[in-house]
């Protein structure tokens, strides 16, 4: 699951917006518009490429947003990593998960 919380849109400063979500893999789970939701669990490795910019409150030119991101089900320990489209992936986790655990960052 990723919430978005707040957007820095260019030549701005940070905005607090009202907690959105952006992303639930969850089946039957709904997200503010739609979009990116019920994909069931990502496999080791795998990737989700989820647009945020120009959708509900944050602005199509936003540089940089504020999330929460929750592994939620997982069925092995493991690992989330955030990061931008298109950059290399980070030697760094955002969330790191025990099996069935829910776990929020």
């Amino acid at each position: 699951m990723v919430d978005v919380d707040a957007t820095a849109p260019v030549d701005t400063t940070y905005q607090s917006l009202e907690p959105a979500r952006f992303l639930d893999t969850r089946p039957g789970e709904a997200t503010i518009d739609g979009q990116f939701e019920g994909g069931g669990i990502t496999t080791p490795g795998g990737t989700i490429e989820l647009l945020v910019a120009g959708r509900d409150q944050v602005p199509g030119i936003a540089k940089a947003v504020v999330f929460n991101l929750t592994s939620v089900g997982s069925l092995q320990p493991g690992f989330v990593t955030a990061y931008a489209c298109g950059g290399a992936r980070p030697n760094a986790s955002n969330v790191n998960h025990q099996t069935g655990v829910v776990r929020p960052n």
